[in-house]
């Protein structure tokens, strides 16, 4: 059960990171700091964190296009380190 969600503070700061994309890159960056990855269904995710699924949908596909999230054999993780992520310019759109 998550207890509670750690968002960096260059990811936070970052105005073209959308907030749904900042507490996506929280949630799967809080797995991988445990040397874990995500390999629930987006339905999950999207409930978990209480965003809309369709909205959830469209900004799980800009992350990925983007390659701020990496899909791998064991499931989903940041596809960048946190300081990469807070300091690029990112074309997500809101």
């Amino acid at each position: 059960m998550l207890k509670y969600l750690s968002i960096d503070g260059g990811v936070l700061s970052n105005k073209t990171i959308p907030p749904t994309c900042k507490i996506m890159i929280a949630y799967i960056g809080n797995l991988q700091k445990a040397n874990k990855y995500f390999f629930g269904t987006h339905a999950y995710m999207s409930e978990t964190l209480g965003i809309r699924f369709d909205y959830f949908e469209k900004q799980m596909s800009k992350l990925l296009e983007q390659k701020i999230f990496i899909v791998t054999d064991h499931g989903i993780t940041l596809g960048f380190d946190t300081d990469h992520i807070a300091e690029t310019e990112w074309k997500l759109g809101v």
